[in-house]
């Protein structure tokens, strides 16, 4: 008897698989003209730097970069301000607003390398040794040699401060006294966690290589954790300041170079601190929601002629949310320079 044969049936699933294929395959192709055809957010350079070039501005080369600074003010003495991490020497503007400070002291503000108007060198490039914290005191005590200055107080601010203290310790010559604002320089890792999470939208954007660049809502979120209070702001402030870390952050390069940055994680040497001369006080916003409030006590105890002032109801950024205040302690503090030490004590003890 003969039997029929018959072919044995195709899987059932073996179309679908096919369209999986496919559809797997059109992965990069759509990835690709999202890359190309997506609406990115990109400054014009020559636009920016017409908008926040000040007649006071000066530009100095270094490093393969340009380092852009504001020399103003009418007063012999000279405070030198530096700005924190995501930010510039624009958001110093509150303080500047009060003539008072210009009348008192010549104020130098510096845009770090990457940060504000100062471009970077090519982050491609950067040999294997590079120490972005050396790159930065270096711009600093070149941008002072450029002014002219051989003496001068700090005012700094969260990267700022950290760069600051190391600062003093290679230059004590330099650096007379320091005023820190929530300085940094203790473990990257004790960065708040919502303040990481306010940057992470440029931040993971940039590890992808996409080159979108920062939305200003994104540039928005991170602001908001600097503050406590934005109530208290000067008017429209918080607006020109987003709008200025915006446009700062779209220019070329600059998320790759902050990116390269803050992967590297150097550690700070906080064993410098405490070989500090320099009378030094740290003030501190009891509501700062980027370092943690204890580490005040951490500079305290590591400074050998440290003053604390705690600012309640305050955030990460004093010269931002009370601009007056933090002028008025400043002045205080650089006329006290030369009075003694219980002085001093008896001083700050006021302040409570």
């Amino acid at each position: 008897m003969q039997h029929s044969s018959t072919a044995s049936p195709k899987p059932r699933y073996s179309r679908l698989k096919r369209v999986v294929v496919i559809l797997l395959g059109l992965i990069p192709f759509i990835l690709g003209l999202l890359y190309f055809l997506w609406p990115k957010h990109q400054s014009d350079a020559e636009v920016v730097f017409e908008r926040y070039t000040t007649p006071n501005s000066y530009f100095i080369d270094y490093e393969g970069g340009q380092v852009h600074y504001v020399d103003t003010g009418y007063g012999e003495r000279v405070v030198v301000a530096i700005h924190g991490l995501n930010s510039c020497f624009y958001h110093f503007t509150p303080l500047l607003e009060n003539t008072l400070i210009l009348d008192s002291f010549r104020v130098i503000g510096i845009d770090l390398p990457g940060f504000g108007l100062s471009n970077p060198p090519n982050y491609k490039t950067l040999p294997e040794d590079f120490s972005f914290q050396s790159h930065f005191t270096g711009a600093v005590a070149a941008v002072l040699e450029d002014a002219g200055v051989d003496s001068c107080m700090i005012l700094a601010n969260s990267l700022g401060g950290m760069l600051s203290w190391n600062l003093a310790y290679e230059r004590p010559d330099l650096v007379q006294s320091m005023m820190l604002m929530a300085p940094a320089g203790y473990a990257w890792d004790s960065i708040t966690r919502p303040y990481v999470e306010g940057m992470a939208p440029w931040y993971v954007g940039a590890i992808l290589n996409l080159r979108l660049g920062v939305s200003r809502a994104s540039r928005e979120d991170a602001a908001n954790y600097s503050f406590f209070n934005k109530e208290v702001l000067p008017s429209n402030w918080f607006s020109h300041r987003v709008d200025a870390g915006y446009a700062f952050m779209n220019l070329p390069d600059r998320i790759h170079w902050q990116r390269t940055m803050i992967l590297s994680q150097e550690v700070a040497d906080t064993g410098r601190i405490q070989q500090l001369t320099q009378p030094t006080m740290i003030l501190w916003g009891e509501e700062d929601e980027v370092l943690p409030f204890a580490h005040r006590n951490r500079f305290m105890r590591d400074l050998q002629e440290g003053y604390l002032v705690e600012m309640p109801a305050t955030g990460h950024v004093p010269h931002e949310e009370d601009p007056r205040f933090v002028f008025n302690l400043l002045y205080d503090f650089y006329n006290r320079q030369q009075s003694t030490v219980q002085d001093e004590l008896e001083w700050v003890q006021s302040l409570d």
